[in-house]
């Protein structure tokens, strides 16, 4: 099998390089001691969003100087909410719906959104209320 026109797989596989976190087991047993740099900047774009609103990941990325990194941030979101504390909650699609399936997160995710007043449609679209 040849590799993707254009070298996309080697600039793919060094955008991932220079974005992954760095995992390390910690004494507590966290799954996350470092974070690389790109990773805070998304981190602190996440943290920033108020209560009561959200933003897509895109926006997220291009707040944390990284205008192609949305699938980072979902990436993060997933693997470092919870240990961050992150209000992953407040991160949706481009076009205002919740990404996640229903029966996986989609639900909960709509539960934590209308706590903060926005209310969510039967088409997972996020609105104010």
């Amino acid at each position: 099998m040849s590799a993707p026109a254009g070298g996309a797989r080697c600039r793919a596989g060094a955008t991932l390089q220079r974005l992954r976190l760095h995992a390390t087991a910690g004494a507590n047993g966290s799954i996350l001691a470092n974070m690389t740099e790109a990773s805070e900047r998304i981190a602190a774009a996440v943290r920033a969003i108020p209560a009561g609103g959200v933003l897509s990941y895109g926006a997220v990325a291009a707040a944390a100087g990284l205008p192609n990194g949305a699938r980072a941030v979902a990436r993060l979101l997933h693997a470092a909410s919870s240990s961050r504390g992150l209000p992953w909650w407040r991160v949706v699609r481009a076009d205002g719906r919740i990404a996640l399936p229903r029966g996986g997160g989609f639900e909960e995710q709509a539960a934590l959104l209308a706590a903060e007043g926005l209310t969510v449609g039967p088409d997972g679209k996020v609105r104010k209320a």
